[in-house]
């Protein structure tokens, strides 16, 4: 009961501070990574396997597989709310408000576990579950906000460094170990390999110490499940790629290790974004540079920093002092644990063990800074025994002080949101909300059921650098808010269908046609991408005018069922007939009047060049005015208008003669001027 209100109690803060009301759910929290999770449940919720989007791509579709996803307990989760809740984005808010739970229940239950006594794991776990870290990202990487396997973690490696489940007695440890190795090793692959790292490290110690035995099937079987899970769900991927590669969709290199290490001085200060950290910073200038740091400035509360700065000083005292350590004193409570604070500090720290990692082993990881959560993870596990060995201390005013700590813990990690650096942009994903829904609901009401939409600009997936406004993953929004249309965006860089268009995108004439043949319905243009508006307009005259448009002008939509700007249909009106072929002359119409005129359909709005063939009449020359266009025909000629045509899509081009009709025969002749071109529409008789 205690755990699950120090849950409740979690989510109740993380609402307040990030100012979020009932009707909130369903508006979008965040921008950035957070749209591709949003498409994920969107892809769930429409019944289709995670990896593999067939709403996405066109005219293929969206293999995931070239991008691993190991986040399997994560999609899991979203996959049930994703079928229980209104909308794809309701369902990825629950899911990243629902961690601020599990992160403080996970917690308290280990805190108890570890035998630190309730009455810091309380205030502990909920300080732990209330980092400015969960908050930075809750609306912007649901899946890293969901660190619970950090207490998972740290269950775990317990039971590895103390050989807990070859002596206990307790039927339910070992399967719970299992479920929890599980719930690491497919809970993200930062989360699963720094948990591989301290169990590889505790059971090769263990091993070399003295008087130590070898672990036995149960442990090894635990230690092993974390990686081996994660290697599981990589293969997963692997299995369900359907599309061939011609490269690789995500390219890392060993010295982004450089640029996304943490910096360990962000580790002793509060985050900007909490009251603490505003206080402070009207003494000290805080503004750590964010360009060769991950995590910046919004890390760690003053509880953290407490956390931490204590777990510093055992660690100094741990081994200095080690002849004289008591296992129950407050040092010796805190057993190995200092050391792998150390060590994952050493990962986390910029150009540290993470740097080694990403130039011997693997470069596919390199934000090291997310083991943050790992450093203050162990650090508050350490201030907790050591408040809990000073709560039995023999002086009163230890006890005394230990109890206000851990107090001050609970009360400062809430007091530090009250700076609203926490506040979720809820008047921006208002604004959204209401556009997206209302543009959408009108494309999907002007076209068919699985129209296939060409996404302008032509932007690779995933992990594209911003162009002018819009940002990454943006061209996901639109297919998150529709049921039934299929969009061009989200097929693998590096694959033959991530790759379609690419080559022609700066020649729109040429990749109209393309789109035309491949099956698109329309063009969908993000006006953000241009750098002004004449720039957005001189891009978008080749389409003509849009037929529906988003309330903020954003987004536009152009139909390509119908004629496009630069194709037009011409037909003879007033004062043309049908031509009869008089001596293979190759005309279509005859004009058989001295006034007429010629009718041209085509896209609403457009100015287009109309092509005219002409021919004079079979007896000789005729002067005529087309257009306004004084000429003489004399035989064939071709003459060629610009015409702007109506908000319907039509116009009307005068014809007149200026000279009277040649005579053949000594007979007026019928036939004024003759017509042939190869778009001609037919007249009624």
């Amino acid at each position: 009961m205690a755990a699950l209100t120090v849950g409740v109690v979690a989510v109740l803060v993380a609402l307040w501070a990030m100012g979020v009301r009932r009707g909130d759910f369903g508006i979008p929290w965040g921008n950035g990574d957070l749209i591709p999770v949003y498409s994920y449940a969107e892809n769930l919720r429409r019944g289709n396997w995670f990896l593999i989007n067939p709403d996405l791509g066109f005219p293929g579709f969206q293999d995931h597989g070239h991008f691993p996803v190991t986040d399997l307990f994560s999609i899991a989760q979203i996959a049930v709310l994703a079928h229980i809740t209104p909308s794809a984005v309701a369902a990825v808010n629950l899911f990243a408000l629902g961690t601020f739970f599990t992160i403080a229940v996970a917690t308290y239950l280990v805190l108890r576990w570890e035998s630190v006594d309730r009455v810091f794991a309380a205030p502990i776990a909920l300080a732990f579950s209330l980092l400015p870290w969960h908050f930075v990202r809750a609306p912007d990487h649901a899946f890293l906000a969901s660190y619970v396997s950090v207490p998972l973690a740290i269950f775990l490696v317990g039971l590895v460094a103390r050989r807990r489940l070859e002596r206990s007695r307790n039927r339910w440890l070992f399967p719970t170990a299992i479920a929890a190795a599980i719930v690491v090793g497919s809970n993200g692959v930062y989360y699963a390999l720094m948990t591989t790292i301290m169990m590889g490290v505790v059971l090769v110690i263990t091993n070399l110490w003295p008087r130590r035995t070898w672990p036995g099937l149960r442990t090894l079987t635990v230690a092993a499940l974390v990686p081996l899970t994660t290697l599981g769900a990589v293969l997963i991927n692997v299995v369900s790629t359907s599309t061939p590669s011609t490269g690789d969709s995500v390219v890392r290199s060993p010295a982004e290790a450089y640029l996304y290490g943490g910096n360990p001085a962000t580790l002793f200060f509060p985050a900007l974004t909490t009251r603490s950290g505003v206080a402070l910073g009207r003494v000290l200038d805080l503004g750590f540079p964010t360009s060769g740091t991950f995590e910046g400035n919004a890390l760690l509360s003053s509880a953290a920093v407490i956390a931490v700065l204590l777990t510093c000083g055992v660690v100094a005292l741990r081994w200095a002092t080690r002849s004289a350590v008591s296992a129950e004193g407050a040092i010796g409570r805190a057993s190995f644990w200092p050391g792998l604070f150390l060590l994952t500090t050493a990962f986390f720290a910029m150009g540290g063990l993470g740097a080694l990692f990403s130039f011997w082993i693997s470069n596919d990881i390199r934000a090291w800074g997310r083991f943050s959560v790992f450093v203050v993870g162990i650090a508050f596990l350490v201030a907790g025994h050591v408040l809990t060995a000073w709560r039995t201390s023999r002086y009163r005013v230890v006890r005394v002080g230990s109890v206000l700590l851990g107090v001050v813990l609970a009360v400062s990690a809430i007091v530090d949101l009250s700076a609203g650096g926490q506040r979720l942009p809820l008047e921006w994903g208002r604004a959204l909300n209401v556009e997206l829904r209302d543009y959408v609901g009108a494309v999907e009401q002007h076209v068919d059921d699985d129209c296939a939409i060409l996404q302008l600009p032509l932007s690779p997936y995933p992990e594209s650098p911003a162009i002018n406004r819009m940002t990454d993953y943006s061209h996901l929004w639109t297919y998150i808010y529709s049921d039934d249309l299929r969009w061009s965006y989200g097929a693998m860089k590096g694959t033959p269908l991530g790759d379609w268009g690419m080559d022609v995108q700066d020649d729109p004439d040429e990749l109209i046609v393309r789109a035309r043949a491949a099956g698109f319905c329309g063009i969908q243009v993000d006006t953000w991408a241009y750098a002004n508006l004449s720039e957005a307009v001189d891009h978008q005259r080749v389409f003509g005018n849009p037929e529906i448009v988003s309330s903020s002008g954003r987004w536009a939509f152009f139909d390509l069922t119908g004629p496009q700007p630069g194709e037009y249909v011409t037909a003879p009106d007033a004062g043309f007939a049908v031509a009869v072929q008089t001596a293979s002359l190759p005309v279509t119409w005859w004009m058989v009047e001295g006034v007429g005129g010629v009718r041209v359909t085509g896209a609403p709005g457009a100015r287009i060049d109309v092509r005219l063939a002409l021919s004079s009449p079979p007896c000789g020359p005729v002067a005529a005015t087309i257009g306004g266009i004084a000429l003489t025909v004399d035989g064939s000629k071709q003459q060629s208008l610009s015409v702007q045509l109506d908000q319907e899509g039509t116009a009307s081009i005068p014809v007149s003669i200026d000279s009277a009709p040649c005579a053949i025969d000594g007979e007026p002749s019928p036939v004024w001027l003759g017509l042939a071109g190869p778009r001609w529409a037919p007249t009624e008789p």
